[in-house]
């Protein structure tokens, strides 16, 4: 086990690639969780008493937004771990790319679907 001219041998090359693999799916599942959870506005002080209300008061807007979010985010991940995976044999960064890829697609869309009316 360990490093062989430079290149990682088998023995250490699965967990690597496990470990990464499971991380980007934690993400990914833990975005999708913090989009919907934020997609209906709820609570007494979500939107103010004016009609018509502002954009990311209509809960059918906030849905298409979480949507939208929510099927960029799957491939994303779909794409990243699809990567990670054939280009793994050329090094370990392919899944620490991966990682950052879903991670900050996941920040992105949540902050679209919760923050950004224009986007909702």
């Amino acid at each position: 086990m360990g490093v062989r001219d430079g290149n990682l041998t088998a023995g250490r090359a699965a967990p690597i690639l496990i470990v990464g693999t499971s991380i980007m799916a934690l993400c990914a599942v833990a975005a999708v969780v913090l989009i919907w959870s934020v997609a209906v506005p709820t609570g007494p002080d979500v939107c103010v008493l004016t009609y018509p209300g502002p954009r990311n008061c209509f809960v059918s807007d906030r849905l298409d937004a979480a949507v939208v979010s929510t099927v960029v985010l799957g491939m994303t991940s779909a794409v990243a771990v699809a990567a990670s995976v054939t280009l793994f044999r050329r090094g370990p960064w392919a899944v620490g790319a991966g990682v950052a890829l879903v991670l900050s697609t996941g920040l992105v869309a949540f902050v679209a679907v919760a923050w950004i009316p224009a986007w909702a």
